[in-house]
């Protein structure tokens, strides 16, 4: 199978690109179906690719499995709210996004056909504009599969899980505190960051609260982990993410922050890229550093055009996505 980089572009195009080259294999128009932004990833399943695509709050979304090698469009399933989240994958043949309006959706593999949905009851208060990162709450967050137990925060402040295959509950904790940031799912935890600057540690497989721990800063947006080490991208209240920090889950203390100074505006990626014992993360005006996971130090750094919205990697490739719409391929080698 020929080696591609997937992208979605906000202009309601979705394309497939030669690694080697960047030569277009394939692009795919979903401006047909009321759509033109993809927020997930999308998920790669044998010889299909799933993407998930939505119009920001507008009424529009759609759920596409295409063929990966030529764009064939395989099935399509449309519905009248977006669906901004990552595609996640069970073990029996389903699919799991979760909507703007807050319901976590099982779709076929096979069909595109709803099998079952579970909505939390969140709505918008249309007289309530909150003014920071521990009022408001978060946008929709991914799905994420372990076992045959599907876990999803919902925008009302509480951590679900459900059975994959039936959707019906196993268990669910609600915070009184905003949930800042999307959960890091381990063997046996779910992290969460809360406002005010905090991180908690739910058993994975019971729900019960184990642990809390105080950070310097808001974990916002996603997280990643490197054994014990838990990296996060952080800030202040109203303040966009100025800082990545790695926190050391045994001593509750912050191993090494990195921050953003100068001219180069604040993280503008939706999580911390790992590669190569490297956390990799990228600015709204174009930075693009990557830092050594155990000391902070910055390995590299690269200044490119545009806001840097998407970072991945492949085919010994870093690929960096801008949001006036340039990808960016980056040779790399081995340096561990």
């Amino acid at each position: 199978m020929d080696q591609l980089v997937y992208l979605g572009s906000c202009a309601g195009m979705f394309y497939a690109l030669d690694v080697d080259s960047g030569r277009v294999a394939w692009s795919f128009n979903v401006a047909a179906d009321q759509v033109r932004q993809f927020h997930g990833r999308p998920l790669i399943v044998d010889s299909l690719i799933i993407i998930a695509a939505d119009d920001g709050r507008l009424p529009f979304g759609a759920l596409y499995a295409l063929n990966r090698l030529n764009g064939e469009i395989i099935w399509k399933s449309t519905t009248d709210v977006g669906l901004p989240s990552d595609v996640a994958r069970g073990n029996d043949s389903l699919l799991y996004v979760v909507t703007f309006n807050d319901e976590l959706r099982a779709y076929s593999l096979h069909s595109g056909k709803v099998i079952w949905s579970f909505a939390t009851g969140w709505t918008r208060d249309p007289d309530f504009t909150p003014a920071t990162a521990l009022e408001r709450p978060r946008t929709p967050v991914s799905p994420y599969v372990r076992d045959t137990l599907l876990y999803f925060v919902g925008r009302d402040s509480t951590m679900y899980c459900r059975d994959a295959r039936s959707g019906g509950p196993v268990w669910s904790h609600h915070f009184d505190d905003v949930v800042t940031s999307e959960p890091l799912i381990d063997k046996h935890h779910v992290l969460l960051g809360l406002g005010p600057y905090k991180l908690a540690c739910l058993d994975r497989l019971h729900g019960v609260l184990t642990r809390t721990d105080s950070l310097l800063s808001i974990a916002l947006l996603g997280m990643a982990q490197v054994q014990d080490e838990i990296l996060y991208l952080g800030g202040y209240e109203a303040a966009e993410p100025l800082v990545i920090e790695a926190f050391d889950r045994e001593s509750a203390a912050a191993r090494w922050r990195y921050w953003l100074e100068g001219d180069h505006g604040y993280w503008y990626v939706p999580r911390v890229h790992l590669w190569n014992n490297q956390a990799i993360v990228g600015s709204t005006h174009g930075l693009v550093v990557a830092l050594d996971v155990e000391t902070g130090v910055p390995v590299w750094r690269l200044q490119l055009k545009g806001g840097i919205r998407g970072i991945g990697d492949g085919a010994g490739k870093i690929f960096v996505g801008t949001y006036e719409g340039t990808l960016y391929a980056l040779s790399m080698k081995q340096t561990k």
